[in-house]
């Protein structure tokens, strides 16, 4: 297993494999077919994200398929730079194989080298697998948006974490 930062190359893979990955779960924002799939369009995203350093796409590559992915980005706005908004997603043969801890700590690592304070996400309720993935991570709840996600006929609260990186801005004052 591979992890790495995505590139133009894996275009036509990640389309794949996030077709397949809408297909698996309902826990992701997009549902089967909401997503861009022409492939110039995902080279150019990907052109444009390899001189980012607001946004990143960390892949996880097996027998040269996209299997995973964890994304970072932040507005660049002076008041909030310091925060990135996270999403993962991994095919469901992967889970249970440490891939969703090792894809984190290359997110991390770039975050803070972007000089990432915080990081933050959000996550359907009802997915009590990444909330405790996540709090073990050291994320935190920090509140929740009700009746925000409309799946299946139901309607569905948001819970929001997040993770401040630095322990000098943990202290409570």
């Amino acid at each position: 297993m591979q992890i790495r930062q995505i590139q133009q190359q894996d275009a036509e893979s990640f389309i794949d494999f996030l077709k397949q990955l809408d297909a698996e779960t309902e826990f992701m924002l997009f549902e089967i077919g909401e997503r861009p799939t022409l492939l110039s369009q995902q080279i150019e995203y990907i052109k444009n994200l390899e001189l980012s350093v607001n946004e990143v796409i960390f892949v996880a590559i097996h027998q040269q398929h996209v299997v995973g992915f964890i994304a970072l980005s932040r507005k660049s706005f002076n008041k909030v730079k310091h925060c990135f908004q996270l999403v993962m997603g991994i095919l469901e043969n992967y889970h249970g194989k440490n891939l969703a801890n090792d894809l984190y700590q290359y997110a991390e690592q770039w975050a803070v080298g972007q000089g990432a304070i915080r990081i933050e996400l959000s996550v359907i309720q009802n997915n009590i697998r990444a909330i405790k993935f996540y709090e073990k991570l050291g994320f935190e709840k920090e509140g929740i948006r009700k009746k925000s996600i409309f799946s299946k006929g139901q309607l569905l609260d948001e819970l929001y974490m997040g993770k401040i990186l630095h322990s000098q801005y943990n202290k409570k004052p």
